[in-house]
């Protein structure tokens, strides 16, 4: 035991000198290498760079920083989700795609306040990005926990994640075990499940269906057009998810293992619009919101988008480029009312991945 710690704190000092030395004798073309070798040094503890892009880095010291890390964050970090334990595992299997989208470039050395922001040239990129960032929490939460929570918006987002398709064998990310994975809708509009807008009906044909998500696994609305009920409705779905499914911290609020957000061109996220008093509110998981010539719609808190392990932000077009600046770089001190993204400040992991456009203004 004594010689097994000895080995766990040579390797994580390795890993350590192997990411922060600037002399290293081979190679690396890429960021690719050097960043999962900073993401596996985080869970380790070890320093790492905001971003690693010298062509002096060495693949062989990548290789020690990677094993030292994944050795340290096994060991060490067993009291949270395994969030990143298992990427050397993954990077050596079939399925590991190491070839992240063309263009990835981070911006202030990857770090604005407390999210990670990444950029990447266009919509295909992000919603490469994104998929396959969903596909390693889900996959990392299942063999930690037996079972992933995964929270869905609407609109462009949810298009995106068409493309998790691939996380399956033989697919270009990792391969879910979607009997496994609990779907949850971040926000829906109170339509009919089948009707056109409906995000349940888009999740279904867009990967759920494929993938093979069982219908159990999935929390779906009632589809009425009532939005109080259904709002209330859907708070009690989510509270009798068994706390393996969907723990709960110490406020009894949900914690889901990935949610994803999309951003509107005025700041919304969800159905959490600016200037209403949805963005306020507490006494609550999930609630109503009435939009005037449009049917009702339902959405998560705040307090529940920020309380997930893993929140991933997603944002397209020059049209977002404002909200982009205004959420990430000011402050209006309203607690997000004038810009509810402003007030995106999850307990944990935080990425935002932008398109050129979209990150402009930064």
């Amino acid at each position: 035991m004594l010689e097994a710690s000895r080995v766990v704190v040579l390797l994580a000092v390795l890993a350590a000198v192997a990411l922060i030395s600037p002399h290293a004798p081979f190679a690396i073309p890429s960021v690719v290498s050097s960043r999962s070798a900073r993401i596996l040094a985080r869970d380790a503890g070890a320093p790492m760079p905001d971003r690693v892009t010298s062509p002096s880095q060495s693949w062989g010291c990548a290789a020690i920083a990677a094993a030292g890390a994944a050795v340290a964050a096994a060991l060490q970090r067993r009291s949270r989700v395994a969030a990143r334990v298992t990427a050397l595992e993954r990077m050596n299997s079939p399925d590991f795609n190491p070839v992240p989208p063309d263009g990835l470039r981070q911006i202030s050395g990857g770090v604005i306040g407390d999210h990670d922001v990444l950029e990447v040239y266009g919509a295909d990129e992000v919603a490469e990005l994104a998929c396959r960032r969903v596909a390693d929490a889900l996959a990392e939460a299942i063999k930690w926990r037996g079972s992933a929570s995964l929270a869905l918006p609407g609109g462009s987002a949810l298009a995106m994640m068409g493309g998790l398709v691939d996380a399956v064998h033989g697919g270009k990310f990792v391969a879910v075990d979607w009997s496994k994975v609990y779907l949850v809708y971040v926000n829906h509009k109170c339509v009919p499940l089948d009707d056109e807008r409906s995000n349940h009906r888009k999740a279904l044909e867009l990967f759920a269906n494929k993938v093979g998500i069982p219908s159990d696994n999935i929390v779906a609305p009632g589809g009425s057009a009532d939005g109080p009920a259904e709002a209330t409705a859907y708070q009690k779905k989510l509270l009798a998810l068994d706390s393996a499914v969907l723990p709960k911290d110490g406020d009894g609020t949900p914690v889901f293992d990935v949610l994803v957000l999309g951003v509107g061109a005025d700041g919304h996220v969800g159905s959490l619009y600016p200037g209403r008093s949805e963005v306020a509110r507490r006494d609550s998981f999930v609630f109503h919101v009435e939009q005037e010539g449009k049917p009702p719609s339902i959405t998560l808190s705040l307090p529940v988008m920020n309380a997930a392990k893993d929140v991933i932000v997603v944002a397209l077009g020059a049209e977002k480029a404002e909200a982009m600046k205004v959420a990430l770089k000011e402050d209006a001190g309203d607690s997000g009312k004038s810009c509810p993204a402003q007030a995106v400040h999850p307990k944990e992991e935080s990425t935002w991945i932008l398109d050129i456009a979209a990150a402009s203004m930064l």
